[in-house]
């Protein structure tokens, strides 16, 4: 009996036990909470929400303080030019110094935090956070600025007004327009790619004014930056890779070992690189390779104001970079001059390149004005020594050829044709897509009026002929 009830009384404190649990929702499946509809503002909704929920904030402007996301959740705008948030907080400054510190309109503080879809804007429209895994995409930032600390977090598709701060690895900064001044990076790992700084920016790893921070392994790709730079305070093993830089400062490195700067395009900037210099040299700045970059038209290609320059070099595996002031000849024909180009005293690009790196075109001519009977003269044009031609004829799988050609067999209709090449250095040219027709009736009709045209013109000599000879014999005969 004992054993009986001492069993009952277990199974029931089993049962409260598990009703104690029940009301704690921690496999809850996300939600959506709408502002206005669910909660008024942005600051209740947060405080109803869990971590993994959704915020949607439908369009309308959004007055208020500082928002703390101390939650993982998204929170999602309806549209980013009608969802507006306004801060209100300001800081009251009396003249003195130093002035305090600016008020955030976004402080986020847990990981796992996406924001998109805003307007942000006022006097402190500024995201800022300490925090791994956010993403903050989509958003224009018309008078501040976004700054993150942590590790895997991305900065995507925004349109900010001032700077862009990263300070951590393994961060992603992409097809951002930044309208001010840089894009910052503390850290390594970090990628930085399809940004567009129209108006003097740098890129910037920095680091000079900090013994401890290093910028190393980052990657700065197909950026474009229009009146700045990128510049490297201080970092090893970056690569500088496919960036456009015109009318600035060209690319910069201080302090730094064993980065690679390879295929940028460096236009009407007042330097077209600098290695070395002002933040130092010799053995701080060595093994650092230039190579298909192209110097096009820089007012100095190359900075010479400083005397040392550590071991760097301009040219990689048989191949330097396009100058557009090189001189040289290239009597093999191989795309390579056949002497160095001279930047001073100590530094050579002994590999130069006759013409630009990178993507080229060329024309590809067929005679107009006529219809093709099935054969089709194929004309390429190109502007620099090639190593080989292919053509798609009708989107079908290339066909390669060494170089002028006649298309036979084309059924009748409208054609396309794009032709491919490479040059000697490996750089990959397109056509322009082609339409031609081919119509072997009017081609028979062309071909039959020239033939008659031909035997017209014969039959007319032919008798021009004969009346002169039979006036030339009755002369002869009255005489």
């Amino acid at each position: 009996m004992r054993k009986t009830a001492l069993g009952i009384a277990l199974v029931l404190v089993f049962l409260a036990a598990t009703c104690l649990t029940l009301p704690y929702p921690a496999n809850a499946a996300p939600r959506t909470i709408v502002v206005p509809d669910d909660a008024p503002t942005i600051t209740a909704a947060l405080g109803y929400a869990l971590n993994g929920d959704t915020i949607l904030v439908k369009s309308g402007n959004y007055s208020g303080s500082t928002i703390v996301i101390d939650k993982s959740v998204t929170l999602m705008g309806e549209d980013a030019n009608t969802t507006v948030i306004v801060n209100t907080d300001v800081y009251p400054w009396d003249l003195s110094w130093p002035p305090p510190p600016p008020t955030v309109a976004v402080q986020i503080s847990a990981d796992k935090v996406k924001i998109s879809g805003f307007t942000i804007t006022d006097a402190s429209a500024n995201i800022a956070g300490n925090a791994n895994h956010v993403q903050i995409s989509n958003n224009i930032i018309p008078n501040g600025y976004v700054q993150l600390d942590g590790k895997y977090n991305s900065i995507i598709n925004n349109t900010i007004q001032t700077y862009v701060e990263c300070l951590g690895s393994n961060n992603n900064v992409s097809t951002n327009t930044v309208l001010g001044t840089n894009i910052i990076l503390k850290g390594s790992f970090n990628t930085v790619s399809n940004n567009c700084l129209p108006r003097g920016g740098y890129i910037t790893l920095q680091g000079t004014l900090n013994p401890y921070l290093t910028n190393d392994y980052n990657l700065i790709l197909n950026n474009t930056l229009d009146g700045g730079g990128v510049l490297i305070e201080k970092g090893s093993s970056n690569i500088v890779y496919e960036n456009r830089i015109n009318e600035g400062a060209g690319m910069l490195l201080y302090i730094g070992n064993n980065n690679v700067f390879r295929e940028n395009h460096l236009t009407n900037n007042y330097r077209g690189a600098l290695i070395g210099g002002s933040g130092g040299n010799g053995p701080w700045v060595s093994g650092n390779a230039l190579f298909h970059n192209n110097f096009v038209n820089n007012t100095r290609q190359v900075d010479t104001d400083y005397p040392s320059y550590g071991n760097n070099n301009f040219d990689k595996d048989g191949e330097g970079n396009y100058w557009s002031d090189y001189t040289g000849i290239d009597a093999n024909n191989d795309g390579i001059g056949d002497t160095p180009y001279v930047i001073d005293e100590t530094r050579r690009d002994n590999r130069p390149l006759m013409f630009p790196w990178g993507e080229w075109e060329f024309s590809v001519s067929l005679p107009q004005n006529r219809s093709y009977s099935g054969s089709v003269p194929l004309v390429f044009v190109a502007d620099r020594p090639t190593e080989w031609f292919s053509y798609s004829l009708d989107g079908l799988d290339n066909v390669t050829v060494a170089g002028n050609t006649t298309l036979t067999g084309l059924i009748e209709g409208w054609h396309t044709i794009t032709v491919y090449a490479n040059d000697t250095l490996g750089n990959a040219g397109t056509s322009e897509t082609i339409s031609f027709l081919v119509d072997t009736q009017t081609a028979l009709f062309q071909t039959l009026l020239v033939a008659v045209a031909v035997v017209a013109v014969a039959v007319v000599a032919g008798a021009g002929l004969l009346l002169y000879h039979r006036k030339r014999r009755k002369e002869a005969q009255q005489t």
